[in-house]
């Protein structure tokens, strides 16, 4: 059963830059709706954010202990299935905060970080290209239509929507951003967890290409939206509606569209794909890999330690996902062995940590690393050195936390290179 166009939700669509440039400011724009006026194009550097930011996760693990644990390893997981082994289908979720005045509002992680909040931020970034501010304006108007969606939903209710490429955009533009030929539909269902509503989502990939997206979309909600506008409408279903049926009619789809036209991505795309199954039983060979990362921000480690630790792992992952090595050297390591093995730069991890980095990509960005410090200006001696009887210290200014952090002398290199510009353990800067 396919439920039709009564059931459709959208937000406002998006207004270009330009549209809303050419409005005087003395109007206004309504900042708690979609069309957010984008900043103006400046001429500062662009690059790809980091697909996982590993500056957030030292962020939550610091405020949140152990109890975000869980929170980072799902997250490194998902990094890893979606950029690496390119899963057919990816699930992720969201809780759904129930307002008094009946309306909903769509969270993320322990803290409950509010959706539209996260997905406005790259909206509204100067370093990014137009295209992909406005792709990120698709996703703020899907939460404002998922969320007007979920008033007064009940557990099993069940919505659709479509995040399909950037058609207009080349593929080598998309790709050094993250994006690249495949198209994801998404399939959203509301649990309920120990009284706790959540949507649930799952993300099919596939490789159609615009009109094959706009049949899909008919198909599945009973109701023809052209490509450009898709992204962010939201359409309720059927509760019987699967991925596996999301998958089927796809994968017809793409048998029909006509050799000129189908998309067919390199074969390092397709050759290697790996199951969300099999994933996550090869990723939990590692766990003990994940969780002396996790302690290393839980004890405010340079950035520089953290992320040459992760993306040794991340090398792990790809070697697996490239048929260049297993993970069974890995699973029978204990926790204490994994911790001294870290420490003794052990040459089963240092091959993996010295080696050149490859960055994984997916629609968040490339790769892993501390994101804020891109922008951020070095510490210097002068700005951290405390006097302590004849021997000068670099220690935390931070006054107000009573922080008592101090520079070890690897963690001096680091200030001296610019590689290191916060306070490892709470974040304080000069």
């Amino acid at each position: 059963m396919v439920l039709g166009k009564k059931h459709m939700i959208e937000a406002p669509v998006y207004v270009s830059q330009q549209e809303l440039l050419a409005k005087p400011l003395s109007l206004g724009v309504d900042i708690n709706g979609s069309h957010d006026i984008l900043p103006t194009e400046e001429a500062a550097q662009k690059s790809a954010p980091f697909a996982f930011d590993l500056g957030r996760e030292f962020e939550l693990t610091q405020k949140f202990g152990n109890t975000y644990k869980r929170h980072f390893m799902e997250n490194a997981h998902y990094y890893a299935k979606e950029s690496y082994g390119r899963v057919p289908v990816s699930e992720y979720e969201h809780k759904i905060i129930e307002k008094e005045d009946g309306g909903v509002t769509l969270t993320l992680g322990p803290d409950n970080q509010s959706a539209r909040d996260c997905y406005l931020a790259p909206a509204q970034d100067p370093s990014k290209p137009d295209w992909y501010k406005k792709r990120s304006m698709g996703d703020v108007r899907w939460v404002d239509a998922i969320q007007k969606a979920l008033s007064g939903a009940k557990e099993g209710d069940t919505f659709i929507d479509l995040s399909p490429t950037e058609f207009n955009v080349t593929v080598e533009e998309r790709k050094a951003w993250g994006y690249g030929y495949h198209s994801f539909a998404r399939i959203h269902r509301v649990v309920v967890e120990n009284g706790q509503k959540k949507l649930v989502s799952r993300a099919v990939r596939n490789y159609l290409d615009a009109p094959e997206q706009e049949e899909l979309f008919e198909k599945l909600a009973g109701e023809r939206v052209g490509v450009s506008e898709m992204l962010g409408v939201v359409a309720k279903v059927d509760s019987g509606t699967s991925q596996g049926h999301i998958k089927a009619l796809s994968e017809e789809l793409y048998k029909k569209t006509p050799e000129g036209r189908k998309i067919v991505p390199p074969e390092e795309y397709v050759k290697n794909v790996k199951s969300e199954q099999e994933m996550e039983r090869e990723l939990k060979k590692i766990d003990t890999w994940l969780t002396v990362v996790f302690e290393m921000m839980q004890r405010g480690e340079s950035p520089a330690k953290i992320v040459s630790q992760f993306r040794g792992w991340e090398n792990a992952v790809s070697d697996y996902v490239e048929g260049k090595g297993d993970l069974k050297q890995f699973e029978n390591i204990t926790l204490d062995g994994m911790r001294e093995a870290v420490v003794s730069g052990n040459p089963l991890l240092t091959k993996f940590v010295n080696r050149e980095y490859t960055p994984g990509a997916n629609g968040c960005g490339l790769g892993s690393g501390f994101l804020e410090d891109r922008k951020e200006e070095a510490m210097t001696y002068e700005s951290l050195t405390k006097a302590e009887g004849n021997c000068p210290e670099i220690k935390c200014g931070n006054k107000e936390k009573r922080c008592n952090w101090t520079a070890s002398e690897s963690e001096v290199d680091e200030i001296v290179s610019g590689r290191l510009t916060k306070c490892p353990k709470c974040g304080w800067k000069p």
